[in-house]
């Protein structure tokens, strides 16, 4: 299901995730479409990068939209939804940031991190 710019590219996104729901073909892509339990953020920009250099004709817009619905990461979903439709350049860039706030929090130990302390 290739978008070619002719027509609303909002339709075409609700026309991709019917199919998405109803294709029994697809439910392969669903599955790797997800994040896997406890992998990290950099693992699954990784492999959604790997996924996204493997369909051909695959824009932005869908691209985009997948990224978003398949976050594990709430704040870096969030940062997503605040835009309707970002390059996958930005999503990149966007990714980058997160990707080191999440290793940072996880190197530093939380009596010295203050953002990933929690009070008891």
């Amino acid at each position: 299901m290739k978008y070619d710019g002719s027509t609303d590219p909002h339709v075409h996104l609700r026309d991709f995730e019917h199919r998405m729901v109803y294709d029994r073909e697809v439910d392969e892509i669903k599955c790797r479409a997800f994040p896997k339990l406890n992998e990290t953020t950099r693992k699954f920009i990784k492999r959604f990068n790997a996924e996204c250099k493997s369909i051909d004709g695959l824009v932005d817009a869908v691209a985009s939209l997948c990224l978003t619905n398949a976050l594990a990461n709430d704040d870096f979903r969030k940062q997503l939804t605040t835009k309707p439709v970002w390059s996958r350049k930005e999503m990149q860039v966007i990714a980058k940031e997160f990707i080191h706030h999440e290793e940072f929090n996880r190197v530093v130990p939380a009596t010295k991190n203050p953002q990933a302390h929690t009070a008891p």
